[in-house]
């Protein structure tokens, strides 16, 4: 038997074993420094204990959570729609009582709500739906993503709820058949 041979593979294996350490532990310390959200949007109801008949109880709900161990400061929020011709949108955070303002700096583990109610004498949902997604809004509410902005240049990005494209849906085809029986 050649020893020679197979001691030389002993060295081999020992040089990938190192490079390999390396490069793990140079993958885990950047990993660190780059920010990492978890975001979503969705449709939500708002459940009030002893208000009678509730009124703005449909939210949009804009949920980020810093789930990197840097800090991270949200300076905007806004939506991309489509693939070959992209609309980009602006999501405005008005102020109130239960909503995050915009900027929002998150610690490790910390989170922030934007809540936009869908009926507010400003139809947020019925103006998305007219001005992002017609002429094809079964088609482009599916390609409608939330953008979140940070401070140091980095955009997160995730595909709308399904509840939220159902139900802004159906408040465009409410939109669109009075709009029929009004003329």
């Amino acid at each position: 038997m050649n020893w020679t041979l197979i001691n030389s593979f002993a060295d081999w294996f020992s040089a990938f074993g190192t490079i390999s350490a390396v490069v793990v532990s140079l993958h885990l310390a950047r990993r660190d420094k780059s920010p990492r959200l978890k975001i979503f949007a969705g449709h939500r109801l708002l459940v009030q204990q002893g208000v009678p008949n509730p009124q703005n109880q449909d939210y949009l709900v804009i949920g980020v959570t810093n789930v990197g161990l840097r800090d991270v400061q949200v300076t905007n929020i806004g939506w991309k729609i489509g693939v070959l011709r992209k609309q980009f949108g602006i999501q405005t955070i008005e102020p109130i009582r239960l909503s995050s303002t915009i900027p929002t700096k998150l610690s490790d583990g910390e989170e922030a709500h934007y809540l936009r109610p869908l009926f507010d004498g400003k139809d947020w949902a019925r103006r998305f739906y007219k001005d992002f997604l017609a002429p094809n809004p079964s088609v482009r509410v599916r390609l409608t993503w939330l953008q979140v902005h940070t401070s140091v240049g980095k955009t997160f990005k995730a595909r709308i709820e399904p509840g939220l494209q159902r139900k802004i849906l159906e408040l465009g085809a409410t939109q669109q058949s009075a709009a029929v029986d009004g003329r």
